[in-house]
């Protein structure tokens, strides 16, 4: 039986404070639902949520359900709106997703990435920042490993903060790891 563990990460103004959480959520993945080979994709069927087994957290049934699919949930406070993003499918799943949840208020998103595309490039980047930082990698234009990175959910890319940003860090950045790794000037937030 093949494992899978999904990471969520969950930032929310609370009194003022900026919260973050991270919840780690694991369990058997489902049977092949999608596959990606020259070009076909096989979808996931929004019937692969089940109402009456769904966990009760919304953003947690979604990526359980629809792994290969799933690219990210985040909610607009000033909306009380839960913003439920895919990269297929998203009205009817998004749908289903409302009749397990009928308390709450969903809103379709479609996206280009998946989070589990998202967050196998952020392994890489971090192996690669690690490696750096060992001594045994070099990358142009990113002269030491002050960088901090982090996946935006709502925009669907990878950003990356660092100082000193030229032409060339962003070319090896977006060569390396993607056209949707974003490189921008700022304090990367101290030693890590």
């Amino acid at each position: 039986m093949v494992k899978a563990i999904s990471a969520f990460v969950t930032v929310a103004l609370v009194g003022g404070l900026l919260v973050a959480g991270v919840w780690l959520t694991g369990g058997a993945a489902p049977g092949p639902t999608e596959i990606r080979q020259a070009g076909r994709t096989v979808s996931e069927p929004p019937e692969a949520l089940v109402c009456g087994e769904a966990p009760r957290s919304p953003q947690i049934a979604a990526n359980e359900a629809w792994p290969r699919t799933f690219a990210g949930f985040w909610i607009e406070q000033s909306e009380h709106t839960a913003y439920v993003a895919f990269t297929e499918g998203a009205e009817e799943k998004v749908a289903r997703l409302a009749e397990c949840f009928s308390d709450r208020s969903f809103t379709p998103i479609t996206f280009e990435r998946s989070l589990g595309e998202l967050e196998g490039v952020f392994a890489e980047i971090l192996a690669d920042r690690e490696a750096i930082r060992a001594g045994t990698m070099t990358l142009p234009g990113i002269p030491d490993h002050q960088y901090s990175f982090g996946i935006y959910m709502m925009r669907n890319v990878i950003t990356v903060t660092m100082e000193g940003v030229t032409p060339e860090t962003i070319e090896t950045f977006t060569s390396r790891y993607g056209p949707f790794v974003e490189v921008e000037e700022g304090d990367p937030g101290g030693p890590d």
